[in-house]
């Protein structure tokens, strides 16, 4: 990785590992914990080995996919059909802070969206950052 990441731009790898991530953690099926923590760890070695700017890069990209779609999802007349992908963006999310990757205020932050208006979606989806935390323990 170190490799490929000196031989070329910067922006340009940690955009297409960023895109890979997103498309292989976003996926619209269940995706098993052992899945999240792994590519959470790597997330996290690629930010404590590289630097911190290719870890913001991914974890925009995540945030700004996670966002975009629990808006959607929301809108949606049926969100349990819809909503896979939002829960596999929080797992990770809640998987990134783990491994320190994101702070606590992030974790808070999108709780509060959850809390904020009470749907279907915001109930569902709140468990899956408590159960992450549990594990932890």
């Amino acid at each position: 990785m170190e490799g490929l990441y000196a031989a070329n731009h910067r922006g340009d790898v940690a955009s297409a590992l960023s895109n890979l991530l997103i498309s292989i953690v976003g996926d619209q099926s269940a995706l098993s914990d052992t899945f999240m923590i792994l590519h959470a760890g790597f997330v996290a070695g690629t930010y404590k080995i590289m630097g911190t700017a290719i870890g913001a890069h991914i974890l925009q990209a995540v945030i700004e996919d996670f966002d975009g779609y629990y808006g959607k999802v929301n809108g949606i007349d049926d969100p349990a059909s819809a909503g896979k992908k939002c829960t596999n963006l929080v797992s990770f999310i809640s998987e990134l802070y783990n491994f320190q990757v994101v702070g606590a205020l992030l974790i808070f932050d999108i709780l509060r969206i959850f809390l904020g208006e009470i749907t279907e979606s915001s109930l569902r989806f709140s468990p899956v950052i408590n159960q992450t935390q549990s594990k932890k323990k």
